[in-house]
């Protein structure tokens, strides 16, 4: 069977100065900032699937760490977000292109139809 997934645009390392995910008891987190220098990236693509046709995918690479959410004051379970992701201010002009990029080939794709 064939893989749902197509990229209409390959994709595109951007550095991240973190990425962090909870399941509301542990925190995966990926920091450059920290001792463990874990370097995390963001590969951000222009995807379609059949279903739900063009999509935007970010997908967040690099080594991570676990922690236990016991060090916060207030209760994880109360938090609101429950991910993060810190793109430094550098990498502003990178995503500004792609995202351009990845607009001007859906509008074009709208015309061929």
């Amino acid at each position: 069977m064939p893989h749902p997934l197509k990229f209409l645009i390959p994709e595109q390392a951007l550095q991240l100065d973190s990425a962090a995910f909870t399941d509301r008891e542990n925190y995966v987190i990926s920091d450059r900032s920290n001792l463990r220098e874990e370097y995390p990236v963001a590969k951000i693509s222009l995807i379609t699937t059949e279903k739900y046709g063009p999509q935007i995918r970010i997908a967040i690479q690099g080594d991570q760490h676990i922690e236990k959410l016991t060090k916060y004051k207030r209760d994880p379970k109360a938090w609101n977000s429950w991910g993060w992701i810190i793109i430094p201010i550098k990498e502003l002009d990178k995503l500004t292109k792609l995202v351009t990029k990845m607009n001007a080939f859906i509008h074009f794709e709208k015309e061929e139809k």
